[in-house]
């Protein structure tokens, strides 16, 4: 039995004995979830190269103050040169990581 698997059952498990509490979602779990979709809960990102992908938004919403999400974050290897840089790699370093595929 995988993780996930495991997870879901000890949780259920644990509410049946009066815990307040749940399983831990996987992303494929909170783009399936009901009650993510009919609360607006789910945003679709556009991604680089133009593919389009689902991701959750502000959790909880609330009312008075429901949030919003103005920025995706980085693209993938948008920072990793300032990182590197910041540990002490020279740009000759980063630039060999960067050939031998391990990093971006």
């Amino acid at each position: 039995m995988d993780f996930a698997s495991r997870n879901r059952r000890r949780a259920r498990r644990a509410r049946t004995r009066g815990s307040a509490g749940g399983g831990i979602y996987s992303v494929a779990d909170i783009v399936a979830d009901s009650h993510y979709q009919a609360h607006d809960m789910l945003l679709q990102a556009d991604l680089p190269g133009g593919s389009k992908v689902k991701m959750p938004g502000i959790v909880p919403k609330l009312s008075d103050t429901p949030g919003e999400v103005r920025w995706q974050g980085p693209t993938l290897g948008e920072h990793t040169g300032s990182v590197l840089g910041d540990l002490g790699f020279d740009s000759e370093e980063i630039e060999r990581l960067r050939r031998e595929g391990a990093v971006q």
